[in-house]
């Protein structure tokens, strides 16, 4: 077994509430953050700071912070979407409206940025005469 493997398992039984919280706290924007910073947080769950960082190298640690930000951005989004819904109805806006399609309708961006340069035919003269007389023509 891994060195980290070990201080997974012995800690699996000791202090499993204030890791899960401590992940539920990472997972969350810095703004929300309550306390707000990682050294109160460690007080207030009664932890030295640098359990919080041993914390941070355990095998499990960044796969469940994901999971819990992706918890937080669900639990979030019938909210925002309300108020996208709200800002629509009072401005109008048409990005906003793009955004509320692409939601609902589940659609994706048929925009596409290429760093390719596009390439240039130039024609001879001759054809570029060929095509303009077929054009007249069909527009006649």
């Amino acid at each position: 077994m891994t060195k980290n493997k070990d201080k997974n398992q012995s800690f699996n039984s000791v202090k499993e509430v204030e890791y899960i919280a401590f992940i539920k706290w990472t997972a969350q924007p810095s703004a929300a953050r309550e306390p707000a910073t990682q050294k109160a947080l460690a007080g207030k769950l009664g932890v030295s700071p640098s359990t919080l960082s041993n914390w941070k190298v355990r095998d499990d640690f960044h796969e469940r912070v994901a999971k819990e930000a992706d918890n937080w951005v669900l639990e979030k989004t019938p909210n925002v979407l309300n108020a996208l819904y709200e800002r629509i109805m009072r401005e109008g806006r048409g990005g906003d409206v793009r955004v509320w399609l692409e939601y609902v309708n589940e659609m994706e961006e048929k925009l596409g940025i290429s760093e390719e340069k596009p390439k240039v035919i130039m024609l001879s003269e001759e054809r570029q005469n060929q095509i303009q007389q077929a054009v007249q023509n069909w527009a006649s």
